[in-house]
């Protein structure tokens, strides 16, 4: 099996492990069984594997993948338009980094609840423009109330 290949699978059993959790500072903390933490972004991450290569790690490939699962996880819980909204803030620079496929999810499952929003009357005053980008939910010129999405 290639290094890459391995290194996906292995970040698989770390997702499916429930070790990954989403720090508030976008970053995310990987406990691993023998005790170690680490520390993981997508440019960086304190393991042994990534100090010595710098190439991405197993880790690394967890959080793509951990970031997928808990951005879809949160749009789907999210109760309110504003709510929605503070989700795309958080996760609008992460979208640009997953797999196509996961993007596209995302984007589909946020327009799906920004819609439903909408349809119940509900609106942000103050759109970010971060999220318009990453989820492509309205045009900048548009009223941003879901009329474009």
């Amino acid at each position: 099996m290639q290094p890459t290949l391995r290194k996906i699978d292995s970040a698989i059993r770390l997702i499916m492990n429930g070790n990954i959790r989403r720090e508030n500072d976008g970053s995310y903390r990987y406990g691993s069984p023998s005790g170690a933490l680490y520390t993981v972004t997508l440019e960086h991450c304190d393991c042994t594997d990534f100090e010595l290569h710098g190439a991405f790690c197993q880790h690394q490939w967890a959080c793509c993948g951990a970031m997928a699962v808990f951005l879809l996880d949160e749009i789907s819980r999210a109760a309110t338009i504003t709510e929605l909204e503070r989700i795309g803030k958080d996760y609008a620079g992460d979208v640009k980094h997953l797999a196509a496929p996961f993007a596209r999810i995302a984007e589909q499952e946020y327009k799906k609840r920004w819609q439903v929003f909408t349809a119940q009357g509900q609106t942000i005053i103050e759109p970010s423009k971060r999220v318009i980008e990453a989820f492509k939910i309205a045009s900048p010129s548009s009223a941003y109330a879901g009329a474009n999405a």
